[in-house]
């Protein structure tokens, strides 16, 4: 959702396509595999000037990371690290449907083995969306917030804060004490003996 321009000058931002229109973006820990999953607005397309590629960082300094990437039908494991010989992992991938339109096919699912990745030692992803048109190329971008199965940085420490539904007990006695102590307040002094 970033505006670009066009060759006229003109900005022009928009949610089309919806096949790189990313919604969400988030893995899970399955025991022996991470399953990653991203949502797009309308369907995961299997075309091949349109790629979806997801970067799993497993160390702390991310000074290495897996790329994931899906181009028409086929999805391939490959590192940034030196001598890391690509994988063809298209059989741990699925299109499904995610939503209340069953016949959207709008969820890519990648079962990632974790014999793949080595010793990990931290945890975060992020993903790119990427079609190449005659005249323009689309392109979205979305990360993970901090998560299962971990993530780094560690988010910092919000402080104390009490859960909303404490809140919904305490009020209601706070307003009781107050409205005692204002009745106190007002209540009449008694009357001072009369003098004889």
């Amino acid at each position: 959702m970033t505006p670009v321009l066009t060759a006229s000058g003109n900005a022009t931002l928009s949610p089309f396509p919806g096949s790189v229109n990313f919604l969400r973006l988030a893995s899970a820990n399955a025991s022996a595999d991470v399953k990653l999953t991203a949502q797009v607005q309308s369907n995961i397309a299997k075309l091949d000037n349109t790629s979806y590629e997801i970067r799993v960082y497993t160390r702390q300094d991310n000074a290495s990371h897996f790329i994931v990437t899906c181009v028409n039908g086929k999805t391939t494991l490959t590192s940034n690290a030196t001598g890391f010989v690509p994988v063809n992992i298209s059989g741990n991938t699925i299109v499904t449907s995610t939503g209340p339109n069953p016949t959207l096919k709008n969820t890519l699912q990648v079962n990632l083995s974790k014999s793949l990745l080595g010793t990990i030692t931290a945890w975060n992803i992020d993903a790119t969306a990427k079609q190449i048109g005659a005249t323009y190329t689309y392109e979205d971008f979305i990360w993970q917030l901090p998560g299962n199965p971990g993530s780094t940085p560690v988010p910092p420490a919000a402080g104390f804060v009490l859960p909303s539904w404490i809140w919904l007990a305490i009020v209601p006695v706070v307003l009781a004490i107050v409205a005692v102590i204002v009745l106190m307040a007002r209540r009449k002094k008694p009357a001072p003996p009369l003098k004889e």
